[in-house]
């Protein structure tokens, strides 16, 4: 599936999926679920999609640049200014119906590419 069609559940998932990337191979005991859950955070329902609260923190952390243009919401991937205060993108530029959506697929493509398989 392309990822600039993802949208609720099956976003999620596969932002979940790449959150959890970096885990896959280890051992799951007490100190693996302790990292994870301090990677995931605490809100439940796991919707960074849908969760100012996850989605939030990914875009922050991953720094990914949001804005609205004309009429959807554009994501850069490691967005840099430039002298002429435009941004530029340092990977993939996804867009979206929310400013979440469009930043969550934009961290699905950077870790998968334009499209994922179940």
């Amino acid at each position: 599936m392309k990822v600039r069609e993802l949208i609720c559940a099956p976003l999620d998932i596969w932002v979940c999926r790449a959150e959890l990337a970096e885990f896959e191979g280890e051992k799951l005991d007490v100190d693996v679920i302790e990292r994870v859950k301090a990677k995931l955070g605490t809100a439940l329902p796991y919707w960074p999609s849908r969760d100012w609260r996850i989605g939030g923190r990914i875009i922050d952390r991953e720094r990914i640049a949001v804005y609205w243009d004309v009429d959807e919401w554009v994501a850069l991937w490691r967005a840099e200014g430039s002298a002429s205060g435009t941004l530029h993108a340092r990977g993939p530029v996804m867009a979206g119906p929310t400013a979440l959506v469009a930043a969550m697929r934009c961290y699905v493509a950077s870790k998968f590419g334009d499209e994922v398989t179940s």
